[in-house]
């Protein structure tokens, strides 16, 4: 019986079908390839991050979210301190969910376990901490602390999608529509076809990213355009476009560094444009998320702590007087409305120039000084003391 069995053409094809599946899964290659610009799921770090935050929902207690501010203080500060290999400028970087060093400064005060997940992502806006936020306790994450690290550009960036056409807000709109329920008022034979044999074939769920794998690598070998629209727009030529290259994420460039003189007018030079000229509409619809995100907080007994990044002077120079003053007064009419703590780190004078790789990311020494700062002003917050303390849980509604 088993001797007929393996020599089963059809049991084999089965099997290599399986283990194809599993190597796409978990080897995820479409991780290390670059597509002409086109991104596929495999290189979404929102989605490495969530898959994180939903095996560590029951045991976080705090939640860290924000830019790539929070992003690169804490995988820096987890590198100075030991617990994790070199952070570099890459894909590494974006999907780190972790802050032990805030976990074990955290520990050394209030003397327990207080677990943090770090949600924090490149271009992460105001709005979409919110989205963020009520995600993680949708799919049971219910800390008791949200550390919300903001900065200017949170508020403003020119070159960010609009206010909930953002890459967040589709992924976890794409998110909800997979898990949606079944309907028999909107069944539809071929959606629930596809949703289930992509939930039972794991490249059956990628195949518009494979198609557009073979497609582009077809289409540089051969120099020709993928569709009428690169044909009339594009240089086939241009190999941006319509080659496949190895290394999606380039070099590793390393984070952890102090960074020179050139790469921060570089920076500089990013930050001017999107900051200027400052977008009042979009400040206004991100200022609302804030209130937004502070009220959803309490609403849960969650509490909320407003952090105000720390940036060098020279980027802080970029913006006009005007809207610094009305920066800071959001941050601090939303905190007093909400009552909730708000730390302004930005004017602390502990960070010098050689705590930042560029203008505004703190390397390691400037990631551990955040977190130690942080925590010092945590240890005198009786709101913060209270709230993490099993015996005397205050409501928060």
């Amino acid at each position: 019986m088993f001797g007929r069995l393996t020599k089963s053409t059809f049991l084999w094809l089965i099997v290599g079908l399986f283990l194809v599946d599993c190597a796409i899964k978990y080897g995820k290659p479409l991780r290390y390839m670059e597509m002409g610009g086109y991104i596929p799921a495999d290189q979404n770090p929102l989605a490495d991050k969530f898959d994180a935050l939903k095996s560590e929902a029951k045991n976080t207690q705090v939640l860290l979210v924000g830019s790539s501010l929070p992003m690169c203080a804490a995988a820096c500060a987890d590198y100075r301190n030991g617990n994790i290999s070199l952070p570099t400028v890459g894909y590494d970087l974006f999907t780190y969910p972790k802050a032990k060093y805030f976990e074990s400064v955290l520990k050394d005060m209030v003397g327990k376990d207080l677990p943090v997940f770090n949600y924090s992502g490149n271009g992460c806006m105001v709005s979409d901490s919110y989205i963020v936020i009520e995600q993680a306790y949708k799919h049971g994450m219910k800390p008791k602390v949200v550390v919300l690290a903001l900065a200017p550009r949170d508020f403003i960036d020119n070159l960010a999608c609009a206010t909930e056409k953002t890459s967040y807000y589709d992924f976890f709109e794409k998110l909800e529509k997979s898990k949606a329920k079944f309907d028999l008022a909107t069944f539809n034979a071929e959606e629930t076809f596809n949703k289930t044999l992509a939930d039972v074939w794991y490249y059956y769920k990628l195949k518009p990213d494979y198609h557009n794998l073979f497609s582009l690598g077809v289409s540089g070998a051969l120099q020709r355009s993928t569709d009428l629209y690169s044909a009339t727009h594009r240089n086939p030529l241009q190999t941006e476009f319509t080659q496949v290259r190895l290394a999606a994420w380039g070099p590793p460039k390393l984070a952890d560094i102090t960074g020179d003189e050139e790469k921060k007018k570089k920076d500089l030079k990013v930050y001017d444009t999107s900051y200027n000229p400052i977008d009042t509409k979009r400040f206004g619809r991100e200022r609302e998320y804030l209130f937004k995100t502070l009220a959803f907080c309490r609403q849960h007994d969650i509490l909320p702590i407003v952090v105000n990044m720390p940036r060098t002077k020279r980027n802080q120079a970029i913006l006009p007087a005007w809207f610094q003053q009305d920066y800071m007064k959001a941050l601090t009419d939303a905190s007093a409305e909400y009552g909730c703590p708000f730390y302004d780190l930005n004017t602390d004078p502990n960070f010098t120039e050689s705590d930042f790789r560029d203008s505004v990311h703190l390397n390691g020494d400037g990631g551990l000084k955040v977190f130690n700062v942080l925590t010092a002003k945590l240890s005198k917050d009786d709101q913060f003391l209270t709230q993490v303390d099993d015996k005397k849980q205050l409501s928060l509604k």
